[in-house]
């Protein structure tokens, strides 16, 4: 049957009021649960609030403790570099201060070495002045330093001359025939002293740097003349001085004529315009001396003319600045021994007479270990006479020939060298019977060696190279050449190293086993 209209609006109105019900129960358990989310929503966010404020205030406060800390990084970091500022400053005055330790170390040895070295002087000075007081000796002479001169009578020991005078006290002492010691000091000479007709003459002083005679004035020092050619005196000795002119000089330091046994050691001749002068003398013997000047007036350092025999030096030098400078000249002597003798002046140009050595008509030469360097003109000039033996000398960088010969016969080189000289290393002519072994001649502006109108040469077993022109040279005129087993290679010349102008006959040469390239006259 079927449902009344006023039942379905009933049942209508159920559903209805059913389904509002529904909705605002729904409402409610939403709103309900909408407000316990809120609720707690509010209360999470108050307690995020909460933690955020928190967190923010640690913020906050690490910040500040941040910043503090960078406040004090930044101080720590300047007082950092204040302290490496320091440090390096104390380093620097450390390293300032080892140093100055080491300076005033090197100071105090040297100062120790210095008061050593006085110490041994004084001692070796109180010893000397002890030994000269117990020696035999006829007066010691001294000065005060103020230009007061002594001499002290060795036997007696009394002051017996005094004054200001030097020469006055030494030709009062000396002219006597006396023996005199000069103490350490400097010594004012204004006049000659001189000594004629005396024997047994010793003159000698402490040192070449502690007894020096100055000369103000243009004067031969010392004058030792003996009575005459046929009647000479003997025995003087002289050593241990220095001796310097202050003027320019026109006169010997030394002049020695009609003695015989002469003894010269420890001598230095300094600004004169020639050293040693020695004249018609016997049995000359020089040690250990030299003769210097760096003034125009320059002329020689050793001079040996007249007749003298027997003349030894040893251990010589002549140094000088003059082209036209001589180191060593021997006229008309006989009997000369050269060893260990030097002539090296500093001349910038060629000098007319500039050389080393130079003999004219000696006799009986030896030269041994002998050394000429740099003169104006050449290194060894020999004019005449005969019996010139050189063993291991030296000529080098002379403006003319390391050695020449002119008249001279029976020369002997043997171990000698001859280098860069601005002619030839050696130049003979008209010499007789030479003989040159083991020679080395290298460098030489010209010839190593040139040879003209020589009878008798022989070369062996020498070098000649790299010299400017040819390394040996024998022009027309040579006989009885014997040339052999030398190294003449590398010579400048473009055709020949060694040119021979004697024919190869049997009679006149003999050239064999020499290296270069060799012309020889047919």
């Amino acid at each position: 049957m079927g449902i009344s209209k006023k039942a379905r609006k009933s049942v209508s109105r159920m559903i209805f009021a059913v389904t509002c019900l529904t909705l605002l129960a729904v409402t409610t358990v939403v709103s309900y649960l909408g407000y316990s989310a809120i609720t707690q929503l509010q209360i999470d966010q108050n307690a995020l609030q909460s933690k955020y404020d928190d967190i923010n205030s640690q913020y906050f406060g690490l910040q500040a403790n941040f910043s503090e800390l960078q406040k004090n990084y930044s101080t720590a970091q300047s007082e950092l570099t204040n302290l490496q500022s320091q440090f390096s400053d104390l380093q620097s005055q450390q390293d300032i201060l080892r140093s100055n330790q080491s300076t005033m170390e090197s100071q105090q040895d040297n100062l120790q070495a210095n008061y050593s070295a006085l110490y041994a002087r004084y001692n070796r000075f109180l010893a000397d002045y002890e030994l000269l007081r117990s020696t035999s000796f006829s007066y010691l002479i001294f000065t005060d330093g103020n230009g007061n001169y002594y001499a002290e009578n060795g036997t007696t020991r009394t002051v017996d001359y005094s004054g200001t005078d030097l020469a006055v006290i030494l030709n009062a002492v000396i002219t006597q025939g006396k023996t005199c010691y000069f103490l350490p000091g400097e010594y004012y000479l204004d006049s000659t002293v001189n000594i004629f007709g005396k024997n047994d003459i010793f003159i000698s002083g402490s040192g070449l740097e502690t007894s020096i005679i100055q000369v103000p004035s243009d004067i031969c020092v010392f004058n030792i003349t003996g009575t005459g050619p046929d009647v000479r005196n003997a025995r003087f000795s002289m050593s241990n001085l220095a001796i310097n002119s202050t003027t320019t000089s026109t006169q010997p330091a030394i002049f020695i004529k009609y003695m015989n046994d002469i003894h010269l050691s420890d001598l230095s001749i300094n600004q004169f315009n020639t050293g040693y002068n020695i004249e018609c003398t016997e049995k000359t013997y020089i040690y250990r001396c030299k003769a210097w000047s760096n003034k125009t007036s320059f002329s020689t350092g050793f001079k040996f003319v007249g007749y003298s025999i027997d003349v030894f030096l040893t251990d010589t030098i002549v140094l000088h600045n003059q082209p036209s400078g001589l180191g060593y000249s021997f006229d008309d002597c006989d009997g000369i021994t050269l060893i260990g003798a030097i002539a090296n002046p500093t001349v910038t140009s060629y000098g007319d007479g500039g050389y080393g050595f130079f003999f004219s008509n000696c006799h009986w030469v030896n030269l041994l270990g002998t050394i000429s360097d740099g003169n104006g003109s050449h290194g060894y000039y020999l004019s005449s006479g005969f019996r010139y033996y050189f063993t291991g000398a030296w000529a080098g960088s002379n403006f003319g020939n390391g050695l020449q010969s002119d008249s001279a016969g029976h020369i002997m080189l043997s171990g000698c060298s001859f280098f860069t000289n601005r002619i030839n290393g050696v130049k003979l002519s008209n010499s007789t019977s030479t003989t040159i072994s083991t020679v080395i001649s290298t460098g030489n502006t010209e010839y190593g060696l040139e040879v003209s109108n020589t009878n008798g040469i022989t070369v062996t077993s020498s070098i000649l190279t790299q010299n400017g022109n040819k390394g040996m040279f024998l022009d027309a005129g040579n006989s009885n050449a014997i040339i052999q087993g030398n190294n003449c290679n590398d010579n400048s010349d473009a055709s020949f190293d060694i040119y021979i102008a004697t024919p190869p006959t049997s009679d006149a040469s003999l050239v064999s086993n020499n290296f270069g390239r060799i012309y020889q006259t047919p």
